[in-house]
């Protein structure tokens, strides 16, 4: 999640849809009377590199958003030192500590409309330019199955049977662009025609997007198999009985 204060555009950040760039580029148009939310310590880097505004505004504690920020820029500064040591790694476990306290958190990563609401308000979330991401259903499902088979617990798991594990739960971006089966956004950016929507929303909102962005979680993508390649027609079937909408307002087309 991100919020423009100025524009009054809140980005409403789905799953494996390259939100995490999108967010970064906005972020270089962020201040500190914006919200940011914390991403990955890896694309936290990146976001330095690229000279954006880190998280602020995200905690109901203050002092915790310093120590997340001090953290991150002392850990950018260990790592571009080229050094290995022992205080690195002591950062970046109390940095993950950090994110793991529950309780103080306002707004995170993926946050969810239903659950921004309580602390943004009802009035101020109705108002703001809701901007979102979809992707091609099958695409999004393939690319979620594939970054999960990348870590330790499923490691192991056929890259298919991860797809039929995801197939058993509701498509995880419905929350971002439906609510009561009506669009709840007032942009949908489509990664299918990604640089045109963008641009698109640049003159809208009068700030730069896509000269901005980073390239991120860069080293599977060259790997990850196409869901041609991937999806039986009982897998298409199934994506698209759980992803009905996306299908039939984006126009997706289910071959």
């Amino acid at each position: 999640m991100l919020y423009l204060a100025k524009q009054n555009m809140l980005f409403l950040k789905p799953k494996k849809v390259a939100g995490t760039s999108f967010e970064i580029a906005l972020s270089i148009s962020a201040s500190t009377k914006d919200i940011v939310t914390p991403i990955s310590l890896d694309d936290e880097l990146i976001r330095i590199n690229q000279k954006g505004q880190l998280p602020v505004n995200w905690s109901r504690q203050p002092e915790l958003e310093s120590t997340y920020v001090s953290l991150v820029q002392q850990i950018h500064r260990l790592k571009k030192s080229g050094i290995v040591s022992d205080d690195l790694k002591t950062k970046r476990r109390l940095l993950k500590d950090l994110i793991n306290m529950k309780g103080h958190w306002l707004y995170y990563n993926h946050i969810t409309p239903d659950e921004i609401r309580p602390n943004f308000g009802n009035q101020k979330f109705d108002s703001s330019l809701k901007v979102t991401i979809t992707r091609h259903p099958y695409e999004q499902l393939v690319s979620q199955a594939y970054w999960l088979s990348q870590g330790k617990h499923r490691k192991q798991i056929p890259l298919n049977e991860v797809v039929d594990e995801l197939l058993l739960e509701p498509a995880p971006n419905t929350p971002y662009y439906f609510k009561e089966s009506h669009k709840l956004c007032d942009v949908y950016i489509k990664i299918e025609n990604f640089e045109n929507d963008v641009k698109k929303l640049e003159n809208q909102i009068g700030i730069k997007i896509w000269d901005y962005l980073p390239i991120t979680k860069k080293s599977g993508s060259g790997l990850r198999p196409k869901a041609s390649e991937l999806l039986s027609d009982e897998h298409k079937k199934k994506v698209q009985q759980r992803s009905k909408l996306e299908f039939e307002l984006f126009e997706y087309d289910p071959i």
